[in-house]
């Protein structure tokens, strides 16, 4: 996964640098900043997503793995309600299309870039 998001940011990187060549290469810059930011933002919400997934299917291993019987008498109903509750992991969701995760994020930047060089192909 490290490998393609390199890829995409040298995809994205020479499409702005061959713009940049244009004559209306202040306005393809701003454009194109514009873009790679908006690509952070989704980014990084994206991997938070995918952050908050993960440490949700820990919360299941770690209410198997506690010793309940040391601890104060009713313990292991709470225990019990949280194991149980935990068996599904939490998923930050873009509405009920796809859950929001590194990999939906680079399928998405994919298919953007791919839609970008085949417009910039109808343009020449």
């Amino acid at each position: 996964m490290l490998m393609e998001t390199w890829g995409m940011i040298f995809i994205i990187l020479s499409v702005i640098y061959y713009s940049i060549q244009s004559e209306y290469s202040l306005r393809v810059a701003i454009l194109m900043f514009s873009v790679a930011v908006t690509c952070l933002h989704y980014g990084t919400i994206c991997y938070l997503a995918s952050e908050i997934s993960n440490e949700s299917e820990k919360v299941s291993v770690n209410c198997n793995s506690v010793s309940w019987w040391n601890w104060m008498p009713g313990f292991e109903l709470d225990i019990s309600i949280m194991s149980t509750r935990a068996r599904d992991p939490l998923y930050l969701k873009a509405g009920p299309f796809y859950k929001l995760n590194l990999k939906t994020f680079l399928t998405i930047l994919k298919l953007s870039v791919t839609y970008l060089l085949i417009l910039l192909q109808f343009n020449k």
